[in-house]
Formats: structure tokens, sequence, C-alpha cells
């Protein structure tokens, strides 16, 4: 797991981060931005030339959910050798950022991707 964030402001003195975790697996990536915000893309590139992944995202308990038995707010599908960008024009809003990706597309599921690189543009 690395997990980088980044923040800038455009020339309209609106703020965003962006939140880059290179290896997302089945450890929860929790408080991704340390705040509340919105989401604006997400990109998801997975590199496995055999399994693809799901990224299960948590967007509003302050609660730390627990991987394979917390239902995700927002699930997220990545095939096998490719990259899905997914786009959020008005903003997804959240109050925790917290996510991690796992093989299977079943909550329990705990099963650890192959590469899985997760970019989230927020606010």
């Amino acid at each position: 797991m690395a997990l980088n964030v980044h923040g800038f402001e455009n020339s309209n003195n609106s703020s965003y981060r962006i939140v880059q975790e290179t290896a997302s697996g089945t450890t929860l990536v929790e408080n991704a931005t340390g705040g509340s915000g919105r989401i604006y893309c997400i990109t998801i590139t997975n590199t496995d030339n055999t399994n693809g992944g799901f990224t299960k995202f948590f967007l509003k308990d302050s609660a730390t959910p627990t991987v394979g038995t917390t239902e995700p707010d927002l699930l997220l599908v990545c095939g096998s050798n490719t990259s899905e960008r997914y786009d959020f024009p008005a903003g997804l809003p959240f109050t925790v950022l917290s996510f991690y990706t796992s093989r299977e597309l079943a909550t329990s599921d705990t099963t650890a991707p192959g590469t899985t690189k997760v970019v989230i543009l927020c606010s």
C-alpha cells in the first residue's frame, strides 16, 4: 500500500486534492483525505491479466468500516488488464473517505486483487 495525497488550487481559488493509492488491496485505506469533501473523478487501473477488481468505497460513516463485513456505499468495477474512469460532475459528497479493493463482488470477499491503482480527484 502506497498512499499519496496532493492538494492544489485552480484559478478560481477552489481547492482540490488528488488521492493516489498505487497498490489498493484488501487493507483498508481509512479516512484518505482527513476530512469531508466531494469526489469528482475516480480512475481505477488494474494490471492483473487474469482477475478483475472491485473497489469498495465508504463515504458516510465516521466509524471504521470492517473489510469483508461492512456494506460499501459505492462499488466500482475494473476488469482485468484495463483502466476505468468514473466521473461525478456535480461531485459525490463524502464525510469520511475510506476504500479497499478485492477480487470478487461480494461484500464478504477478502481475496486480494492483482495490482490495482486508484486515483481520486476530490475537494
